[in-house]
């Protein structure tokens, strides 16, 4: 697939804004790092050690209290073993409105491009999506957040996108999906905080295999034990009820991470994430050999971000 050209229509029309802007802020930003995963996707059996790479850059502006807007762009190069690699573009644009005190409405859109090399994966590694050699897709939709209080925070988005798949061999998979997500954010003091989120998604495609309802939550807790030291921690369960098949599946996973400032404008990172799929009803056996399965991700890293005010 070819490079994205409205990623780079992301770098061009929000800067042609800045001049009406009272704020403005222009951030390059890099992250590294590596580790290891038992698979590439959950079912497949490819354990690696992993390196990626990703150069990216940030641009923020406010016109005022009322309206601001974000844009950003990255490039992931990712190795996985010896031989196989990926490329990833991924571009966002969102216009915040402030329409009160206590309420914002953010219209995003974001575009994401993955080329893998020798190899066929997907960008979320979760069971629900077919494995790929390359994808283009697109979503927009808006955000709105509420703050009930000074420590509460309620949010409702919804998204609807198009996915492009690549699957090798002259073969493709086109999917139109829509996900709904609600949570709500409690900040119990200045070092604790959690969450709680209910996730639905539709995914309608051109191979009836991966026709898909699904409906998840998940829990999350972050907190602040020392310093600038930063962990968070999240565990969830996504139901997949797939049409073809009459296929019914779980979905459980969990992760663990903590971010420290080291440097000036530089941050280590480091990640851990399990995920199990199980065929809870209907399907084949050829289905629970293929779609059963778990995936654990071990991941550490810096990124470095470099902000500039204009």
């Amino acid at each position: 697939m070819r490079p994205l050209p409205l990623l780079a229509a992301l770098l061009v029309i929000t800067p042609c804004a800045a001049a009406a802007a009272v704020q403005a802020r222009l951030t390059p930003e890099l992250a590294v790092g590596g580790g290891w995963a038992s698979a590439l996707l959950v079912g497949s059996d490819f354990p690696h050690w992993q390196t990626h790479v990703a150069p990216g850059v940030a641009f923020d502006l406010s016109t005022g209290p009322v309206v601001k807007i974000l844009s950003s762009y990255r490039l992931t190069w990712s190795r996985y073993g010896p031989d196989a690699s990926s490329l990833l573009h991924d571009g966002a644009l969102n216009l915040r409105l402030r329409l009160s005190r206590q309420v914002d409405l953010d219209l995003r859109a974001s575009v994401e491009q993955v080329d893998f090399e020798d190899i066929s994966g997907s960008a979320s590694g979760d069971p629900s999506a077919p494995p790929t050699a390359a994808s283009l897709a697109f979503d927009a939709g808006p955000v709105l957040r509420w703050r009930l209080s000074d420590r509460t925070t309620a949010e409702a988005s919804l998204a609807a996108g198009k996915r492009a798949n690549d699957l090798g061999d002259g073969a493709s998979v086109e999917e139109d999906f829509q996900v709904g997500v609600l949570s709500l954010i409690h900040r119990f003091s200045g070092i604790f905080e959690a969450g709680v989120q209910y996730r639905r998604v539709r995914n309608r495609t051109t191979d009836a295999l991966w026709d898909m309802d699904g409906d998840g939550g998940q829990v999350s807790l972050g907190i602040a034990p020392w310093g600038e030291l930063v962990v968070r921690g999240y565990a969830g369960l996504q139901w997949s009820r797939f049409a073809a098949d009459e296929r019914s599946d779980r979905y459980g996973y969990t992760g663990l991470g903590a971010s420290l400032p080291v440097a000036p404008s530089t941050t280590a990172e480091i990640a851990w994430s399990y995920g199990a799929n199980t065929v809870v009803d209907g399907g084949t056996e050829a289905d629970r050999s293929t779609f059963e399965g778990t995936r654990q991700v071990v991941w550490s890293g810096l990124r470095m971000e470099l902000p500039w005010w204009l």
